[in-house]
């Protein structure tokens, strides 16, 4: 019997060090508890992988949420449910092939079109003064409205075939091809230039004459 101590078992963690087990502490009043210190030796690195589905969890239980409590009408948002149910259909029916087939058509054709456009225009406005003085304030004030809002006039100028629907990709594709490559010309021309002047120099002292070195 031993008097006037309290007894501390501590179990120890056959694990290696540094793996982040935490130690448990059993003491006299027969309470386990954690140490913390081991605790923070958790590689939580590990765990950043699952965060990412935090957001598209949230985003569902929110769209569940909504539809439940009629927050939107059926037109406006749809049930998950009712989305499950039209993809099965078009599933079973062998629609979706040919639908995915003729989409991914349409977006290919019109990425290609609009990334040949925008680096065209991207490159005319870094390389000529007179291409950015003419057509700069147009490009930068068009840029800026949403493709949303120019529908309409689509609409009315394509009517509402393909030709609207690749017009629209068309649109979404140039502008932002644009700024890429007008921003990649202009720094690859000044990083360019700036090298090529070092280069210069230091050929010139380099080949230039002992007598003319000074």
């Amino acid at each position: 019997m031993v008097t006037g101590r309290r007894r501390r078992l501590r179990v120890m963690s056959t694990s290696t060090p540094g793996t982040g087990t935490a130690q448990l502490v059993e003491g006299g009043s027969g309470t386990p508890v954690f140490d913390a210190p081991a605790l923070r030796k958790i590689d939580w690195r590990r765990l950043q992988g699952l965060a990412s589905l935090i957001s598209p969890l949230l985003l569902l239980a929110a769209w569940i949420l909504a539809t439940r409590a009629h927050w939107f009408s059926d037109q406006i948002l749809v049930p998950p449910q009712a989305v499950l149910d039209a993809l099965r259909e078009v599933w079973d029916s062998g629609e979706l092939e040919g639908d995915l087939k003729i989409s991914l058509c349409r977006l290919v054709l019109g990425f290609a079109l609009g990334s040949a456009a925008g680096v065209a225009l991207g490159v005319l406005l870094a390389a000529s003064r007179q291409a950015e003085i003419y057509l700069g304030p147009t490009f930068h004030v068009l840029r800026q409205v949403p493709t949303l809002s120019l529908i309409p006039m689509f609409v009315l100028l394509f009517g509402i075939g393909e030709t609207l629907k690749i017009v629209i990709i068309v649109k979404s594709t140039t502008f932002p091809v644009a700024i890429a490559a007008l921003e990649g010309v202009r720094t690859w021309t000044w990083a360019g230039l700036t090298g090529w002047g070092r280069g210069h120099a230091f050929a010139a002292s380099f080949f230039r004459p002992r007598c003319l070195r000074s």
